[in-house]
């Protein structure tokens, strides 16, 4: 089945609502990831806050809520 959640991922928020629509995830496949073609020196605080809230926390966060189940 097939159930499409609009959902920012990348917030907290976002993860808790997709998580309230499904509650009950069999596979949890992380696709979700951003990048830039910015030199490393050239990027700003808050978009490497971003880039770590998106690439790496979104997937923990799911990660961690589906795997008691």
């Amino acid at each position: 089945m097939f159930v499409p959640v609009p959902a920012e991922l990348g917030t907290e928020e976002g993860a808790e609502r997709a998580l309230r629509t499904l509650p009950d995830v069999d596979i949890l496949v992380n696709n979700l990831g951003v990048f830039g073609a910015v030199p490393a020196l050239e990027i700003s605080d808050d978009e490497w806050r971003r880039h770590f809230e998106i690439n790496v926390l979104a997937g923990i966060r799911l990660t961690r809520a589906i795997s008691p189940g």
